[in-house]
């Protein structure tokens, strides 16, 4: 699998066998519907009512983004985004916090990029009406190695993980203010892999994937503290990752599963969490 094991599995620690864990008042997003299948990941319209969310397989060879619209309380069978067809690897949606750009990362080719390649860049999408503009790639964050899991703030600086060289280890994570230059964010990387950024459209703190747990980092002034390992929703069984905030900042959405040899042995289930019951203040 090469590169996209890379990728997506350097966030994703096998942890041994234990008894299963408690998530505190965590709750399952849409079970049956969209949690309980092999899916991860997950993004919302500002209005709360359109999620997209990856489908892959246990042998995680197909990635694709997919769709579902709430009616009601119940959430509608998914199906593919129209700009998602699955001939390429499609991944990480975000949804900008003000609606207008629609964010993934691709190993679909563009100009100067072979048709065979299997590194990972991010593109973007426009609103235009009810529907999204063709994809272009979002240059100033591409690198020649995987570029993935972007999220912005509602200034409209840019938090994602990398591969690039020049990083402190496997797999970093960097920001990019409007005007500015690429900056890796030195104070939450290790020499190992940390990655799946998730930054607070108010820009007080970010969460992320360390050894298959969420840890978060608050933003003091410029700099940012020491990353603590969340409460409550990691545990020894299962990976946590893919961490998403809800379009009023009063949730933090994520996914948990298991792997095993490079495997997916498990369902993947998006669950949702007050931010209060993390010990955490509204994301925006």
């Amino acid at each position: 699998m090469g590169k996209l094991w890379g990728c997506v599995c350097l966030l994703m620690a096998v942890a041994s066998a234990a008894s299963p864990q408690t998530r505190g008042k965590a709750q399952v997003f849409a079970p049956g519907v969209i949690s309980g299948k092999d899916v991860f990941g997950i993004a919302f319209t500002p209005d709360g009512k359109t999620a997209f969310f990856c489908q892959t397989d246990p042998e995680i060879k197909h990635i694709q983004i997919l769709e579902s619209h709430l009616s009601g309380t119940t959430w509608s069978e998914p199906k593919a985004a129209n700009f998602s067809s699955g001939t390429y690897r499609d991944i990480d949606p975000l949804v900008t916090p003000d609606g207008k750009h629609f964010i993934f990362q691709s190993n679909r080719p563009f100009a100067g990029k072979a048709e065979s390649r299997t590194d990972f860049d991010v593109y973007v999408m426009d609103r235009k009406g009810s529907e999204w503009s063709d994809p272009r790639p979002l240059a100033e964050l591409n690198s020649e190695e995987n570029d993935v899991f972007v999220s912005v703030t509602t200034d409209g600086t840019y938090y994602f993980s990398s591969e690039r060289q020049g990083g402190k280890g496997k797999l970093d994570i960097y920001s990019l203010r409007r005007g500015g230059a690429v900056e890796n964010v030195a104070a939450v990387n290790t020499d190992d892999s940390d990655g799946n950024p998730a930054i607070a459209p108010n820009g007080k703190f970010l969460i992320f994937t360390r050894a298959g747990d969420l840890y978060v980092s608050r933003k003091n002034g410029e700099a940012w503290s020491a990353p603590e390992k969340l409460p409550v929703i990691n545990t020894d069984e299962d990976t946590e990752y893919a961490p998403a905030f809800s379009p009023d900042g009063k949730l933090l959405y994520f996914t948990s599963t298991k792997f095993d040899k490079g495997k997916r042995v498990k369902p993947g289930t998006i669950w949702s969490v007050p931010l209060s019951e993390l010990g955490l203040p509204k994301a925006r």
